[in-house]
């Protein structure tokens, strides 16, 4: 490699430098020609056109830092790739090395030299292809973006010739976790170079303005310029800024700094954004300036859809709002890269989004200025995929995929953001990442919560609560069985026999009445009538019970149990007796009557007061479970009604 050399220019013979040991070539700065270095000497081969002036942030002469290391610009190098000027910086390390910096959309990027063998030829590419190189390692690289460019002009030292109107094919790729790359294959005549790096973070770059002379973003100030045609002010608030639209008469203009070029006058229906052109504001945390407005539609089975789109400028990138029917959705660019196509779903990041539809956007209303060469009737290919309320969104023309993040907003948090008059739009619909105010989560936990609650509090009043034992006892059972008397029916003899008198307090209580047997292939019940000593008013139940077992076909088996417990509720506080009938009936395996001669199985009863119905802990944890089907069924009629909006169906 050739070493730093001062000389004259062979055209001017003004003083030149090679300052980097891999520059073989430099723009005299006297004289504008392109001088290139051989290890003999050094000749001019032509003027290079003077630079666009495009406000760039950074000098030839300036150093810096990226990532730590330090650097120099050495040269700056001037292309068209079809939507305006594209700078590129040539830096040179101080740990030895070089390579390229350049800047879009807000985002700066490093590149460096890489192996290019294996370059799969430019025909064979295609947006959205993925494949790796041997230069690069393991690195997946998607197609981004591939088109011709123009070199322009350039400044400074560069490592081949500056050829004003030289063109050339390129491809730009994207790898995962910021991964950037692009393949200059030139004009096809030599071999492919190669350049591979990554997206600077936003504190990974700084630079010092160290280069000599006046600056030239001193020369072109950014601001207000006025229209060609009606000589209203136009506002070029970015760089970067390619194109604008006249607000007042609908010019589109071309953006070269401070020039203004016309380009034809816009015939579109006139409408008025929500949020003026110009408008400063602060949403989701950055500060933000509106500085382009665009109306797009597409159609759906005969019917036209439109939305509207805001393009706001910050510090860390261009960021876009868009509005539909009411429902807005603020976006950012993503790398192509750090998606993941799986059938009808997208992954990105550590989530999962679903396909809600790909629809052909048209543009058909634009004003304000934009980092594109916009046009009305320009159309691309889009497809959302959904996670509400998070949304993900490719954008695909024939020559590049752009893919952008972003979450739903709701329209009071962009009138407060940027301190509008009024409410927003009503909202009409369902949007398209809107979240769904019946969230089942919700309903759930409030359910947990709301039966913990009860069973807390049934179980602290079983626990605490007053359980009186009002009478217990024994009950003697007829000798002889029932002959099968119907249940419920007074069997012939009388068998009746009466408790104790006892008093119910705390009343209208609720009795726990357990019939206790030994059953044994018998059935016991016990016709039951609480009797009120002093009003004579009668309560009737009946609590039976029944147990069998047997041997069938080699199995034993049982069935029923010898116990049985109810609930007697509402019962007035006062004295009372309990007045038992009991029945029985025994079954002898292998025969059809069940009126054998058998003794009678033992009986006892309890009534307890103070218990609780099974009956109404169960209605209660039923009207407790309510709401979570009525939360499932309007969930469903919320998606129902979103989805309809899809074009997948």
């Amino acid at each position: 490699m050739l070493g730093a050399r001062t000389a004259n220019c062979p055209n001017c013979g003004g003083p030149i430098e090679f300052g980097l040991g891999s520059s073989s070539a430099l723009v005299c700065p006297h004289c504008r020609y392109s001088v290139v270095r051989t290890d003999k000497d050094l000749q001019a081969i032509g003027r290079v056109a003077d630079l666009v002036p495009t406000a760039p942030p950074i000098e030839v002469g300036d150093s810096g830092t990226i990532a730590g290391k330090g650097f120099r610009v050495a040269g700056r190098l001037q292309l068209d790739h079809g939507r305006g000027p594209w700078d590129e910086w040539y830096v040179g390390f101080d740990e030895g090395g070089w390579g390229w910096l350049a800047r879009a959309q807000g985002r700066w990027y490093m590149t460096r030299p890489a192996d290019a063998s294996g370059v799969p030829a430019y025909q064979s590419l295609q947006p959205g292809q993925q494949g790796s190189f041997s230069g690069t390692g393991e690195t997946v690289w998607t197609v981004q973006e591939q088109g011709q460019s123009t070199l322009l002009s350039g400044e400074g030292e560069l490592p081949f010739p500056v050829v004003p109107g030289q063109r050339g094919w390129y491809i730009d790729l994207a790898g995962a976790g910021g991964g950037f790359a692009t393949i200059d294959y030139g004009d096809g005549t030599g071999a492919p170079m190669l350049f591979a790096g990554r997206e600077l973070g936003p504190d990974e770059l700084q630079v010092a303005k160290t280069a000599w002379g006046e600056r030239t973003e001193e020369k072109v100030q950014i601001g207000k310029v006025s229209c060609p045609t009606c000589g209203a002010p136009v506002e070029i608030s970015s760089e970067s800024t390619e194109r604008a639209a006249c607000a007042f008469c609908y010019s589109l203009l071309d953006v070269q700094g401070q020039n203004l070029q016309l380009l034809r006058k816009l015939e579109q229906p006139r409408i008025e954004p929500y949020i003026p052109l110009g408008t400063d504001g602060e949403l989701k945390g950055e500060k933000v300036k509106v500085i382009g407005f665009m109306e797009r539609y597409t159609v759906v089975h005969g019917v036209t859809y439109s939305w509207r789109e805001y393009l706001l400028y910050t510090e860390q990138g261009y960021r876009w709002l868009m509005e539909d029917s009411g429902h807005w959705m603020l976006l950012k660019p993503i790398s192509v890269a750090d998606v993941q196509i799986v059938g009808s779903t997208a992954k990105y990041g550590k989530h999962t989004f679903k396909r809600f539809g790909t629809n052909s956007a048209t543009v058909r209303f634009v004003i304000g200025e934009f980092y594109w060469k916009v046009e009305v009737g320009e159309q691309t290919t889009t497809s959302d995929y959904i996670k509400p309320p998070q949304i993900i969104s490719e954008e695909r023309s024939e020559s590049e995929i752009v893919w952008s993040a972003g979450e739903y907003v709701d329209g009071k948090e962009v009138w407060k953001a940027f301190g509008l008059q009024g409410s927003p739009p009503s909202k009409s619909g369902v949007g398209t990442a809107q979240p769904n105010p019946h969230a089942l989560w919700p309903t759930l936990g409030t359910f947990a919560v709301l039966l913990l609650l009860f069973l807390g509090i049934a179980l602290g009043a079983d626990l605490g609560g007053k359980h009186r034992t009002l009478v217990a006892g024994p009950i003697t059972l007829p000798p002889t069985q029932s002959n099968a008397a119907p249940v419920g029916t007074t069997p012939q003899q009388d068998t009746a026999s009466y408790t104790p008198p006892f008093t119910i307090t705390d009343g209208p209580a609720v009795l726990e009445v357990e019939l206790q047997t030994s059953a044994d292939n018998d059935y016991v019940g016990v016709a039951c009538a609480l009797i009120d000593e002093e009003s004579g008013n009668v309560r009737e139940f009946f609590v039976s019970t029944e147990y069998y077992h047997g041997v069938t076909g080699g199995e034993s088996w049982t069935d029923g149990s010898r116990n049985a417990t109810i609930y007697v509720d509402q019962v007035p506080e006062g004295r009372y007796v309990l007045r038992m009938d009991p029945q029985w009936n025994h079954w002898t395996p292998g025969l059809f009557n069940v009126g054998t001669s058998a003794r009678p199985p033992t009986a006892s009863i309890e009534v307890v007061q103070g218990s609780r119905s099974p009956w109404c802990c169960l209605l209660t944890f039923l009207l407790l479970l309510v709401p979570v089907p009525i939360s499932i069924f309007r969930r469903a009629a919320f998606e129902k009604k979103r989805w309809e909006n899809s074009n997948l169906w």
